[in-house]
């Protein structure tokens, strides 16, 4: 007989539950920041969600959103939700903001 192999889902940063990326939508409210990777695009750290998974990030002051692609961990700030590529912070509002209230949604 075939055993099927069952992956327990990666723990969430919510206490009590889990979630599995992409199979619902869930979402997070705090900041973001830019950061200067050593590369480009509309890309994005968190700390926990898996590299790859798409994130719609909304600036909560404007209402732009921004689709990005997780691939790097972080941030590493106290309040601070996710860390984005310049070019993604650039399309919410300008470099010079610094630091943003927004919600993530994946």
């Amino acid at each position: 007989p075939v055993t099927e192999l069952v992956l327990s889902p990666p723990e969430s940063m919510y206490a009590g539950t889990t979630d599995v990326p992409g199979a619902v939508a869930d979402t997070q409210a705090g900041l973001a920041t830019w950061y200067d990777p050593p590369w480009s695009g509309l890309t994005a750290a968190h700390p926990t969600l898996p590299f790859g998974t798409l994130v719609t990030v909304t600036d909560t002051e404007t209402g732009r959103s921004v689709t990005v692609t997780i691939d790097d961990r972080g941030p590493f700030g106290t309040g601070r939700i996710i860390d984005l590529s310049p070019e993604a912070f650039a399309a919410l509002q300008p470099l010079g903001a610094g630091v943003l209230d927004v919600t993530i949604a994946w």
